[in-house]
């Protein structure tokens, strides 16, 4: 549980209100429910509420719900169907990914390799502060050849991009880069 909250604490303070922007450009009658969930969400950690709220928006076809309405499915219900369906109608070339690096994640346990490499790709793009993380480990996997053919001269690239975006993976692409024998400088 104690997990769970920092990764809750976590996302909300590198989250820059995913959605939320969108929402507000659009005179939607769901924005105002939408805020409202995410203060429960964010705020008043009411969890339950939130997700009850996430999940209706979701099913109505709200599109800014659609990642806090795949996570909290992920999350708590264990439900890895709408977790995919959700956190998949969430991934644009244009939008706030993080519910990618999630996805990523999953998919990589599952040992879907290529599935997670396309989702920490799209993740690579977002800037809600999760790119570096999906970077990091794009990275990894070419330096180990999982699901790709194994490069290092790709791996490198990826652990100094993820290194120059200064995200809280930087300390651990630079370590990778020392350990293939390539200085970072600061």
């Amino acid at each position: 549980m104690a997990t769970r909250n920092f990764i809750r604490l976590a996302l909300c303070a590198a989250l820059p209100l995913a959605g939320l922007a969108e929402a507000e450009a659009q005179t939607d009658p769901r924005d105002a429910e939408f805020k409202e969930a995410y203060s429960f969400y964010t705020g008043d950690n009411d969890n339950p509420k939130a997700d009850s709220m996430f999940f209706e928006l979701a099913k109505d076809g709200y599109a800014p719900a659609y990642p806090y309405a795949a996570l909290a499915y992920y999350e708590r219900k264990g439900d890895v169907v709408s977790f995919l369906e959700y956190g998949g109608m969430s991934i644009t070339p244009d939008g706030n990914n993080w519910i990618a690096r999630y996805m990523g994640d999953h998919y990589y346990k599952a040992g879907k390799y290529a599935e997670a490499l396309r989702c920490y790709e799209n993740g690579s793009t977002d800037k809600s502060g999760w790119q570096g993380y999906c970077i990091y480990k794009r990275g990894t996997m070419y330096e180990e050849g999982i699901g790709v053919e194994r490069s290092l001269l790709k791996a490198i690239e990826l652990y100094r991009q993820c290194a120059d975006l200064g995200s809280h993976s930087k300390e651990e692409a630079i370590q990778k880069l020392r350990s293939l024998g390539v200085e970072y400088e600061e």
